[in-house]
């Protein structure tokens, strides 16, 4: 059910919190002196991580990333992506721009809730490395996925590819299985 859950906050425009259960899960869990059936250990305690970060790091843990959390991840990136190229068109388009305006440039346009956690990023004048990162991260998160599951990101790219086939089994790196579309 854990890969669920990214997808439904997701769905809820709750990115921050959709990354914080990603990240709880990828480094809590794979801590060897945790147990998930000690219910007096804390559950799910991370919150307002940085989203921002490269998720890299995760690969070396035992739990590596599966497939559909890095395709959450990959979409709180394009998200993030989208809303620094929001910011640096509204920069553009109005020079002068206060911190307060860009502001509310985020609150009606953004694409996910993240940036507005950050006035760090909402108050620079270049975005350019910000956004540079962000691709970088993207470009490492999508070939992550498609090495997990070659079959993945034509699916999508095109959902009748696998439509008619019959159903395998249940296993990363299957066409048509082992993968939750968000």
């Amino acid at each position: 059910m854990r890969f669920y859950v990214p997808a439904l906050y997701l769905r809820l425009g709750r990115d921050q919190e959709a990354y914080d259960f990603i990240k709880w899960w990828m480094i809590t869990p794979s801590a060897g002196d945790y147990s998930i059936m000690d219910l007096s250990l804390p559950c799910l305690d991370l919150h307002g991580q940085d989203a921002l970060e490269s998720s890299d790091q995760w690969d070396a843990l035992d739990g590596h990333p599966g497939l559909s959390f890095l395709v959450a991840l990959a979409l709180i990136k394009v998200r993030l992506l989208l809303d620094v190229q929001l910011l640096k068109m509204g920069i553009q388009m109005r020079p002068n721009a206060t911190n307060e305006s860009k502001m509310e440039l985020l609150k009606e346009e953004a694409m996910g809730d993240i940036i507005l956690l950050h006035p760090d990023i909402v108050n620079q004048t270049n975005y350019d490395r910000t956004s540079g990162n962000l691709a970088g991260q993207l470009r490492a998160l999508v070939k992550r996925a498609q090495k997990r599951n070659k079959h993945f990101w034509p699916g999508i790219l095109n959902p009748d590819l696998y439509a008619n086939r019959p159903l395998a089994i249940y296993k990363e790196g299957i066409p048509g299985g082992g993968f939750h579309v968000i």
